[in-house]
């Protein structure tokens, strides 16, 4: 499809340059006969090595050349790319195009045979036939190369979602009297496509807001011993199980006492929460539904809705947001992502008759603790961990369940209670359960309806068993 790849390589420098004639190099990159080559004439609006590192970066391109022009020996343009992109040959012959729906219907096959699996295992070792074993050992291997390669498939180069970012970031500036400088780093890094769709809105919001509330306009920046034009940097990275996309603007960053004080005229938080608010829970305030620091209401800002679709979106994938600021120097935002939303490694763990899964994304460990070492700080049962404080969640009394003292032995010592540690960005909880059933893959499956309103559970999963098991959100309990 050297077309398709080409049409959104223009798109990219149109989002850049200002392109002379920018129909006919339509005209040309649509023609049947097109092999994945043009050239344009362009009056670049950013730096020509910003430029061609972004387009570098850029899937199955193989050269480019700039080629500087004065104006009387060209009636098209001040500079000229010349793009090479020699893609034709190798994509009719290797490459095939499939809609998107059979991939998600492959995919949701891929799950059920991995249910299928488990099960398959399990009933594998209550026999005990050592034939029998072998053959499900490779079936289960192969079922995991194949859910490998499906996870390959379905991931996309974030540069198709970067690459909507230019135009947008120019063309607010425009609009806010401002100068903006957007630079990005890790675009080839893989992102399953699901999330990419669902980090977009977010992702949009922090730039919207980095643009219109952190970086200033050129006078007061100067007036700061500033470069007149802000920076702009979006960076994506692997980390452990998670694909981190941080946004960071080098701005006026975000005044924790003001947005303490309008947090307590909005009864967000009383004066005694604001005055043991952590630096990073007064920024997350943000985060809540109709807080906004701008003075009057634009179509742009000031409705205070975007900050809260960040934490919403984030969430809602299995991901968690981190804001760090100082004042006059800038603000970042880190989203956290997981790789995948489909199958994922969980522990299963047991309350009363019932098993629950948490992602293994989310837990630092597993411990047992002597009750007699739990303190109480307030309503918070706490307990001394790792040379800090882990506040404890009895997850029973949590979701509803009969609460029972813990059993004694025969001495009358109360017996060790299985305590999961959980984490979400800096934050960590100790979750109390009966017990800990062990280490599993589980698929996925969304909630609808009045389910998918259930506080504290963010889908469910199928079991070897046949029984139905929900997927905590870690969120909730922190």
């Amino acid at each position: 499809m050297p077309q398709a790849r080409c049409l959104v390589i223009l798109n990219t420098v149109q989002s850049l340059a200002e392109v002379i004639e920018a129909d006919k190099v339509t005209d040309l990159i649509n023609n049947p006969d097109f092999h994945g080559q043009f050239s344009c004439s362009l009056i670049p609006q950013h730096n020509i090595a910003y430029i061609k590192d972004l387009l570098h970066s850029m899937t199955d391109v193989t050269d480019i050349q700039f080629q500087k022009q004065d104006l009387n020996q060209s009636a098209h343009g001040i500079n000229e790319l010349a793009y090479t992109d020699h893609l034709s040959s190798k994509l009719e012959s290797t490459s095939i195009r499939v809609n998107i729906d059979r991939i998600e219907s492959l995919m949701n096959s891929i799950g059920e045979l991995s249910i299928g699996k488990i099960r398959l295992l399990e009933l594998t070792k209550q026999i005990g036939n050592k034939d029998l074993f072998d053959v499900v050992a490779q079936i289960d291997q192969l079922t995991a190369n194949l859910q490998d390669e499906m996870m390959e498939i379905r991931l996309l180069p974030l540069e198709y979602l970067f690459s909507r970012f230019p135009r947008m970031v120019r063309d607010l500036a425009e609009q806010e009297c401002k100068e903006v400088n957007l630079l990005f780093e890790g675009t080839s890094i893989g992102v399953d496509r699901g999330i990419l769709d669902e980090i977009h809105d977010p992702l949009l919001h922090i730039i919207r807001n980095a643009i219109c509330h952190g970086i200033e306009n050129p006078e007061t920046r100067l007036q700061n011993k500033k470069n007149k034009e802000g920076t702009l940097k979006i960076c994506a990275y692997r980390e452990r199980h998670f694909v981190v996309v941080n946004v960071t603007d080098d701005g006026a960053g975000l005044d924790s006492d003001r947005i303490k004080k309008k947090a307590l005229e909005l009864d967000i938080i009383s004066k005694e929460e604001s005055e043991k608010l952590p630096k990073e829970d007064t920024l997350k305030l943000i985060t809540h539904p109709g807080f906004s620091l701008s003075s009057e209401m634009t179509e742009r800002s000031g409705r205070g809705v975007g900050m809260n679709v960040v934490l919403s979106k984030v969430n809602a994938i299995g991901g968690y947001l981190s804001i760090e600021s100082e004042k006059g120097k800038g603000t970042s935002f880190t989203v956290k992502l997981p790789l995948s939303m489909a199958i994922v490694q969980a522990m299963l763990i047991g309350l009363s008759k019932e098993t629950f899964a948490i992602p293994l994304t989310h837990i630092s460990e597993t411990i047992k603790i002597n009750p007699a070492n739990i303190k109480h700080m307030g309503q918070q049962e706490i307990i001394s961990h790792r040379d800090s404080v882990l506040p404890l969640v009895r997850l029973k009394q949590h979701l509803g369940f009969n609460q029972k003292h813990p059993k004694s032995d025969s001495q009358g010592k109360k017996e060790l209670e299985s305590v999961v540690v959980v984490e979400s960005g800096t934050k960590k909880a100790g979750l109390i359960v009966d017990n800990l059933v062990g280490q599993q893959e589980i698929v996925v499956k969304s909630l609808k309806g009045q389910l998918n309103e259930m506080k504290g559970v963010s889908g469910a999963t199928i079991l070897g068993s046949g029984k139905v098991a929900m997927i905590l959100d870690i969120g909730d309990y922190l």
